[in-house]
């Protein structure tokens, strides 16, 4: 089974969400997830593939009350991320 590295990269209203697979000693990026406008209700993240295929689109309001933070954005890629049988972090 492959191995997989998480890198979290948060900004202030941002957080992008690598995932990359170690093949020997290189490491391929395969999912790229991105959160944007975090603290409004317009944000939301994007999750696509190696090859650019979108996996999701989420509007990131539409799972909480208060405006979306990076802990809500994190929560849902992990929750997603736990769902994909390809992934082992």
């Amino acid at each position: 089974m492959m191995k997989h590295i998480l890198v979290i990269n948060a900004g202030s209203s941002s957080v992008k969400l690598p995932v990359f697979e170690v093949q020997e000693k290189n490491l391929v990026r395969v999912i790229n997830a991105r959160a944007v406008r975090l603290f409004h209700q317009d944000a939301q993240i994007n999750i696509h593939d190696e090859n650019k295929k979108v996996l999701v689109e989420k509007n990131l309001a539409e799972m909480t009350i208060d405006p979306p933070n990076h802990k809500v954005a994190i929560e849902f890629f992990l929750g997603w991320l736990s769902q994909q049988q390809n992934i082992n972090l």
